[in-house]
């Protein structure tokens, strides 16, 4: 028999690739939320004033670079050198996990029969930041990378929101 791929074969492994593609794109939603919080922190803007400034860049890493450049400007003082250089590291780590997100919801999965293995469908190509191995195990890797990112960002959107220059004045 050729080996031709299947939409129906092996539910119990859709439910999980399906399961782990939405937790993919809440939580990369998430991690962009905070990022956008930081800026709007940065800002000392509403959410409402500064959503119209920082989603007419449409791309996520145009808004990080955004708030990097904002925030740059903020914590130019030596005392925030640390505070800064964790920012951007983290932001680096969401955008790598960004690059995979993308490779979770922007390729057409299909599932090869003979193997029950997720594939590309139909001679599609794998997107570049996925591997064409063990799919389920990249999901899951990129889930706690996802955790992890979106924790340090809401532990450093705190710090920045509690230091002196960001507060608004009355």
């Amino acid at each position: 028999m050729s080996d031709h791929y299947t939409f129906s074969d092996a539910p119990e492994k859709w439910d999980t690739l399906y399961r782990l593609i939405g937790v993919i794109a809440h939580e990369s939603s998430f991690a962009h939320w905070l990022v956008f919080e930081m800026f709007r922190i940065a800002l000392k803007m509403d959410r409402e004033e500064a959503s119209g400034l920082y989603y007419a860049l449409r791309a996520d890493s145009g808004q990080r670079d955004l708030t990097v450049s904002v925030l740059e400007d903020r914590l130019a003082a030596p005392e925030y050198s640390e505070l800064l250089a964790r920012v951007k590291k983290t932001f680096t780590e969401l955008g790598k996990a960004s690059g995979r997100r993308n490779g979770f919801i922007h390729t057409p999965w299909a599932m090869r029969y003979s193997s029950l293995e997720f594939v590309a469908s139909h001679g599609a190509k794998l997107h570049p930041k996925l591997l064409p191995t063990d799919i389920i195990g990249q999901a899951e890797k990129l889930v706690k990378d996802l955790y992890a990112v979106s924790h340090d960002l809401m532990a450093l959107c705190d710090e920045i929101e509690q230091l002196p220059l960001f507060q608004k004045s009355s």
